[in-house]
């Protein structure tokens, strides 16, 4: 989990660029010489390239997650999300940064998840809504979007959720993870 020796290692070996994953996202920011707004903003950045002024990361996972929601809605790439809600299950990093986008685009935000601190820290934060997961029944929702990893326990929640709506909804499923349906 020690970075120090990364950045200097990548530039004496010609290195330019580096793909960041978990759960270094997060810990590579300090060693960074600039970043972009969405890694500011998401607190994690997944891509770093080395340039003149030295390296700089970005997280493109945020543009990315709003894009896919704007596509899996026929909805052009700059198309505002005014009016639609969704709810995001889930209060880690994933979460935050789709939450994110949509806020960003207009959209009205539900968080649900288990972790009671979490989830209202997160709430808090981006300034959205948020219910315990047991009550995301009672939600009504233009958007799901799955902010557990599949390794989850919480993840068959989703599974749950996504069929339950797929019965009712006739939802195809390449609407996973992030899933335009009702109420379940």
């Amino acid at each position: 989990d020690d970075l120090t020796d990364l950045l200097p290692f990548a530039e004496a070996v010609g290195i330019e660029g580096l793909s960041i994953t978990l759960p270094h996202k997060r810990l590579i920011l300090p060693y960074l010489d600039d970043h972009d707004t969405a890694a500011a903003r998401v607190g994690a950045c997944n891509t770093v390239c080395r340039g003149p002024d030295g390296w700089r990361g970005s997280n493109t996972d945020l543009p990315a997650a709003l894009a896919t929601v704007r596509s899996l809605l026929c909805l052009p790439p700059t198309a505002s999300l005014d009016g639609r809600r969704a709810l995001v299950l889930g209060a880690g990093g994933v979460a935050r940064t789709v939450a994110l986008g949509l806020l960003d685009a207009g959209a009205e935000v539900v968080l649900a998840a288990r972790n009671t601190g979490r989830r209202r820290d997160l709430a808090a934060d981006l300034g959205c809504h948020e219910v315990p997961l047991v009550d995301r029944g009672v939600v009504a929702f233009d958007l799901l979007v799955n902010g557990f990893g599949d390794d989850k326990p919480a993840a068959r929640v989703v599974h749950q959720d996504v069929s339950s709506a797929k019965r009712r909804h006739h939802v195809r499923e390449q609407f996973l993870p992030i899933l335009p349906t009702g109420r379940i």
